[in-house]
């Protein structure tokens, strides 16, 4: 199990899929499930970073936009500037 997440791949997949997760519980209340899976991945990928002991600040940037996107989402209004934020957080 742990030769899986030596790879950055598999990092990768666990973040995403637990940010789809923690969308997916913000729009549609799930009672919590995908809510609770969203956060054992992110803390999974967590520990897989520490574990490592790489340079990751390059995923800084998208999470900023994801999370910029998700709280518009969530609020059900877009703002001018938080679009430009979300945008410019994803470009590097």
């Amino acid at each position: 199990m742990e030769a899986i997440f030596e790879e950055p791949v598999s990092i990768y997949l666990c973040l995403v899929l637990a940010a789809v997760a923690i969308l997916i519980e913000a729009a549609l209340p799930a009672f919590g499930v995908t809510g609770f899976i969203g956060l054992v991945l992110a803390g999974v990928a967590s520990m897989a970073i520490v574990d490592q002991q790489l340079d990751w600040w390059p995923i800084r940037p998208t999470a900023t936009g994801v999370g910029f996107w998700g709280v518009s989402l969530v609020f059900k209004r877009r703002s001018q500037v938080g679009q430009m934020v979300a945008f410019a957080a994803t470009r590097e």
